[in-house]
């Protein structure tokens, strides 16, 4: 006795391939905090042109993304583009006016400039840098204290020189909006269902 099977059609596996396709980019798409988490993670590893691409990432997923204009204001600093890296770092204080450990940060940051122009005998612009430190970082009561002694309150309104000379303004290269493990999975298992289903 002969066992006839009918052929079952392809229809279904086919059509399920292709909604699975057009909706893959959409399930795939890494979000600002992987980004931002990704590039943390080579920020300690001192690989910082790694961590300026996922920083890049995160702000190309979520363009107000204060995590990521900080971190790349690290990265950058690591990489010794001191004026980028302050750039960075001033900018994400702006959208989070909160993050304290970022204004000591930058504090240090201008008192160190101040400390450079003064071990040059350039008091004024040190002073400019001091009081644009003491005014980013009130905490530092020590500064305020030295700025104050020598009969110069505080002022926001000063204005420091450049940290750097110019430069080409900063740029941020950023990796494509996909989560490479996800994408690596995703052609896994297309290669599993094509070899079954065809």
């Amino acid at each position: 006795m002969e066992c006839f099977m009918r052929p079952q059609g392809n229809t279904i596996s086919k059509f399920g391939l292709l909604a699975f396709l057009a909706l893959a980019p959409a399930l795939i798409h890494a979000d600002a905090g992987q980004y931002v988490g990704w590039g943390n993670q080579m920020l300690g590893q001192r690989k910082y042109d790694d961590a300026i691409k996922y920083f890049g990432g995160a702000l190309k997923a979520d363009p107000r993304n204060e995590a990521a204009y900080r971190g790349l204001g690290y990265a950058y600093m690591g990489k010794r583009d001191l004026s980028h890296g302050v750039q960075y770092m001033e900018y994400a204080l702006k959208l989070n006016p909160a993050d304290n450990g970022l204004r000591q940060y930058l504090g240090k940051t201008y008192q160190g400039y101040g400390n450079q122009y003064y071990q040059r005998g350039d008091k004024a612009s040190a002073m400019a840098w001091w009081r644009k430190a003491v005014t980013v970082d009130p905490s530092n009561t020590q500064l305020a204290a030295y700025i104050a002694s020598q009969g110069s309150a505080p002022a926001v309104s000063a204005a420091a020189p450049a940290p750097a000379a110019g430069g080409e303004k900063a740029s941020v290269e950023s990796t494509p909006g996909i989560n490479p493990w996800i994408m690596g999975a995703t052609v896994a298992a297309l290669g599993a269902i094509m070899l079954f289903v065809f």
